[in-house]
């Protein structure tokens, strides 16, 4: 019996729990794949419908929970506004301009916290202008990062 013209019928690879579309030109890219031979969707937007049997809504996208945007596994996939996708993709590590990492930050609000370095000492330390350690401190970025006694600005 041949499958309806709504599935999309590939043969994945599996990688860990990640089912990886053989259509992505690589691990960390999104697979498109002819739809309805008309036109060129995502293919883990594809999945995500068929899986749960409904449209991804008009001003959502799916985020890969696995973080492997050629993973079609509509486990993997979580349906999140844009803009709250947006912002998740651009705070801490996940900013491609990222220069410290979750570890650095809290060290840093810990050196501080010890006492006896300045804000320009630390930022040398941590090859970083002093603004960006006061804002750190001051959990003006950052401020996601849990800390039992944050520093007041």
């Amino acid at each position: 019996m041949e499958e309806p013209e709504t599935k999309s019928v590939v043969r994945e690879r599996v990688e860990g729990d990640c089912i990886l579309s053989k259509y992505a030109e690589t691990k960390d890219s999104h697979a498109f794949v002819s739809w309805k031979g008309i036109c060129k969707r995502a293919h883990h937007r594809i999945k995500f419908e068929e899986y749960y049997g409904r449209k991804i809504k008009e001003d959502h996208v799916l985020h890969h929970k696995c973080r492997v945007k050629s993973c079609i596994n509509p486990i993997h996939l979580e349906e999140r506004e844009w803009g709250e996708h947006s912002s998740y993709h651009n705070r801490g590590e996940n900013n491609v301009n990222v220069v410290l990492q979750e570890k650095d930050v809290l060290d840093i609000r810990s050196l501080y916290k010890l006492g006896g370095i300045s804000y320009m000492g630390i930022a040398k330390k941590y090859g970083v202008s002093k603004g960006c350690v006061m804002a750190i401190l001051t959990r003006r970025s950052w401020a996601y990062l849990e800390e039992e006694n944050n520093v007041e600005g």
